[in-house]
């Protein structure tokens, strides 16, 4: 178990949580730790290939320190960039990730603006 995935589950009380499946059955879990309007932590559990995961590490990455509005902007091309060289077969990947962090975001936003339904979470 790498130390994202142990992140992941030791993350108690997320400020935002996020899924997203792919047509090709893909998974990527996202959660989110604040710190006022800042991503302060990020991690994410996924059920898939290889590429899937790099793309899910990317898009963690690439969030730490930013903050919500501006985690809504980061496209599927941005985390391609940032990997390099995804594979044109695997681009679907970064959007799977993508997609679960925007989730997540929400999420995060939604909580914020109704606090008492994070107590219902399960």
């Amino acid at each position: 178990m790498t130390a994202r995935h142990q992140d992941l589950f030791q993350m108690a009380s997320p400020d935002g949580c996020g899924r997203c499946t792919g047509e090709c059955g893909d998974s990527i879990e996202v959660l989110l730790h604040l710190r006022g309007d800042l991503i302060d932590r990020a991690a994410f559990r996924c059920d898939g290939c290889l590429s899937t995961a790099v793309a899910a590490t990317a898009v963690t990455d690439l969030v730490r320190g930013v903050g919500l509005h501006d985690a809504l902007l980061l496209t599927a091309m941005a985390v391609i960039d940032h990997i390099g060289n995804l594979g044109e077969e695997h681009e679907h990947c970064a959007v799977i990730a993508v997609n679960a962090l925007h989730s997540a975001v929400t999420d995060a936003l939604r909580n914020r603006a109704e606090p008492w339904k994070q107590l219902y979470r399960t």
